[in-house]
């Protein structure tokens, strides 16, 4: 009976939507580019998240994680995510960083998963706070400070291009 089937009484198989329903608009181009299965989920999960922004990686990006296999592909990833993306203005050059020192570590035998974290985030945050410095991180870089703040210092301004070595 027709009713049936409209309140789900039907012999008619439910379609598998979890996983599309988890994915961006974005994930066929990201098969299309040549990515695996795996690696454009695990990148589309990251869009998904909202940790980054398809516009934020650029050609360059995916090509290079194209190189990898697919195991090296999924690690670059898994350290892309666990990094703190907050004071990263270019996301395509930091990705492409991290694949670089995957590389690196790779070719030195180190086992790169086991990578270390850096600096205590926490700590850096909690010192920005106090102090009112300004963070800029680059890939494999800090740069701390700017003009001091004038809670600290009330004084002429130190000259641009000024730096403490």
């Amino acid at each position: 009976m027709a009713t049936d089937h409209v309140n789900g009484n039907g012999t008619e198989e439910p379609m598998d939507t979890t996983a599309a329903a988890n994915r961006s608009e974005h994930f066929p181009a990201l098969l299309e580019a040549g990515l695996p299965q795996n690696v454009a989920e695990k990148l589309d999960g990251l869009y998904v998240a909202g940790l980054v922004a398809h516009s934020d990686l650029d050609e360059r990006a995916i090509e290079a994680l194209k190189e990898f296999n697919e195991e090296g592909a999924l690690q670059v990833l898994v350290q892309f995510k666990e990094s703190d993306l907050s004071h990263v203005q270019n996301k395509s050059a930091f990705l492409c960083g991290v694949m670089k020192t995957y590389r690196q570590r790779e070719k030195q035998g180190t086992k790169v998963s086991d990578s270390s974290k850096g600096p205590d985030e926490a700590k850096i945050k909690a010192l920005l706070d106090r102090t009112e410095y300004t963070l800029d991180v680059t890939t494999g870089q800090r740069k701390y400070g700017g003009p001091p703040p004038e809670s600290v210092y009330t004084g002429a301004q130190p000259p641009v291009g000024t730096e403490v070595g």
